[in-house]
């Protein structure tokens, strides 16, 4: 794709297609344009919130998360699968697997952390209960373990105390039982800051 395509442009016109367009758009950038593939997962994330892709395709997403070529791209997908709430579980484990060997070296991978979570929150299940609390056992915290050569606007504490937060936030999803699906997108999400204005939002860190 040239850098000057307008992206918003070409996100619409995807989340307007059909989802398995779009899935065989996403497989076929994974053949000659990985990069290019985020685009398509991202649309699925949207068309799965707005209830456009039906149950039959949840196999065929998790495939894809599995084959997911970046953290962007596996996190849209993650989203997508989430938006089914308990009818996803079984992609669980690959969500698990795909956040072992995640080192949270900037605000991205922060966020990005911190978006598979919730994920675990939206479906449900002992596995999802299982991986987060791994992650919350860590010590240090992976939030932190970084800290020296962590890059990006978050300080040390604001990490933590959004990370301590999505703990429980996640835990209590779990501990409810309930899990219909992840529809809706934490737009208003601000970071703390010691000027009076919101911090500039990246597209990894929309929940």
């Amino acid at each position: 794709m040239a850098d000057d395509v307008d992206e918003a442009g070409l996100l619409a016109q995807c989340v307007a297609a059909d989802p398995r367009v779009n899935l065989q758009l996403y497989a076929d950038f994974l053949g000659t344009s990985p990069h290019d593939a985020t685009l398509p997962a991202l649309a699925l994330r949207d068309q799965a919130r707005l209830g456009l892709v039906h149950d039959e395709l949840i196999p065929v997403l998790t495939v894809a998360l599995v084959d997911a070529p970046n953290l962007s791209a596996f996190l849209h997908l993650a989203k997508a699968l989430a938006a089914f709430g308990e009818k996803a579980r079984g992609a669980s484990s690959f969500v698990a697997q795909r956040l072992e060997g995640l080192q949270v070296m900037n605000d991205r991978r922060f966020w990005i952390l911190d978006g598979a979570l919730w994920v675990f929150g939206a479906v449900g299940g002992d596995v999802a209960r299982t991986a987060v609390d791994a992650i919350a056992a860590e010590d240090p915290p992976r939030v932190l373990r970084s800290k020296s050569v962590y890059q990006g606007e978050l300080s040390d504490s604001e990490r933590q105390e959004i990370f301590d937060d999505t703990i429980a936030g996640v835990r209590a999803q779990l501990d409810a039982g309930i899990h219909p699906g992840w529809r809706a997108k934490a737009t208003t999400m601000t970071v703390a800051t010691s000027a009076p204005t919101k911090a500039r939002m990246a597209p990894w860190m929309i929940r």
